[in-house]
């Protein structure tokens, strides 16, 4: 079943699975999407990650599709695959696209598709090693704060960053301030918690971002979301991390080249206790 899809509540062969050339995702990257980590047996956070779903298709005025339940059953469905064909990890990607047609007209139905990939290598990952996107995220924009699918700027900062030697992007926002990596949210722990970029600044409050919150909160850990300056990142009182929902927390080892802390009590006590 790892090679099935799901589609507007049918599972299908991968082979026979369709989108529409008229498919607005395809024309116009008019969707919004939610990656899932599969480990330990489990799809990570499914309510959390309809939940994060739902609030982009709010941004984007999306309606329609499967119900909330059909959703949740099918990622149970492929959470049993994914035990059953001995995967130890794996991507699964929930994609919502708003139909057909180009410009304003919207026809047909909506499309939900669920698929599943395996990750070779999966947790923990190498450290990252950032390069400084000279591509600002616009954070007056409301795309910036959830997962649209037109995720080209994103794309074109890593390959920026690979380009230069490294494996991920650091991005500021119109005003210099840090608003997050490529592919996801940066967070530096301190001596007694965390600072943060805040929604404002052009972040996404993801899945991974509120796990870390949890946890620090948990373990009386201080959370301070404020805007940041490059200077803090680049020169940081502490270790500078990297969040997904793949990666878990992954330390930074180097920006532009100059070589990063590897320790602060926060972070330590973080680690130890996830």
């Amino acid at each position: 079943m790892i090679d099935r899809i799901w589609m507007n509540g049918e599972w299908m062969d991968a082979g026979n699975a369709h989108i529409s050339p008229q498919d607005r995702g395809f024309l116009l990257g008019d969707t919004c999407f939610e990656t899932l980590r599969f480990g330990e047996g489990v799809i990570e956070g499914k309510a959390a990650h309809i939940k994060l779903l739902r609030k982009s298709m709010a941004v984007l005025e999306m309606q329609g599709g499967p119900d909330d339940a059909d959703i949740y059953a099918a990622l149970e469905e492929a959470e049993a695959a994914l035990n059953k064909s001995g995967a130890i990890e794996a991507s699964v990607r929930i994609t919502f696209s708003r139909g057909q047609g180009r410009g304003a007209v919207v026809l047909g139905e909506p499309m939900l598709v669920i698929q599943m990939s395996k990750i070779e290598a999966g947790r923990p990952y190498a450290p990252l090693k950032l390069i400084t996107s000279p591509i600002r995220r616009n954070e007056t924009s409301p795309l910036t704060r959830i997962k649209a699918g037109c995720y080209g700027d994103h794309l074109a900062a890593l390959r920026h960053a690979q380009k230069a030697g490294g494996n991920e992007a650091l991005m500021l926002n119109m005003q210099g301030n840090v608003a997050g990596l490529a592919m996801g949210n940066i967070v530096v722990f301190k001596e007694n918690g965390l600072i943060t970029p805040p929604i404002e600044d052009g972040v996404r409050a993801g899945f991974m971002r509120q796990q870390v919150f949890k946890r620090m909160k948990d373990q009386g850990l201080q959370i301070e979301e404020r805007s940041v300056r490059c200077s803090e990142i680049e020169q940081p009182e502490g270790v500078v991390c990297g969040l997904n929902s793949l990666w878990g927390v992954r330390p930074v080892i180097s920006i532009d080249g100059r070589q990063m802390p590897n320790s602060s009590p926060a972070y330590e006590q973080f680690v130890l206790r996830a």
